[in-house]
């Protein structure tokens, strides 16, 4: 269960680093994160890199 929360979470982030200009902070809490240390941990544990590294790469 706990996976899955945390791949939903990861995903609706995912979506919004696309389609918003909302800070990782924002994000993270947006998407159930109490702080974006936490996010950033679980992101980078599904993904393999970190939330700001991946909208990096959605930019270029």
């Amino acid at each position: 269960m706990t996976d899955y929360l945390a791949q939903v979470r990861i995903e609706r982030s995912k979506q919004l680093m696309k389609e918003s200009k909302h800070t990782i902070s924002q994000i993270a809490r947006s998407v159930g994160y109490a702080n974006d240390v936490g996010f950033i941990r679980v992101f980078k544990k599904y993904e393999g890199i970190t939330p700001g590294k991946y909208r990096d790469m959605l930019r270029s």
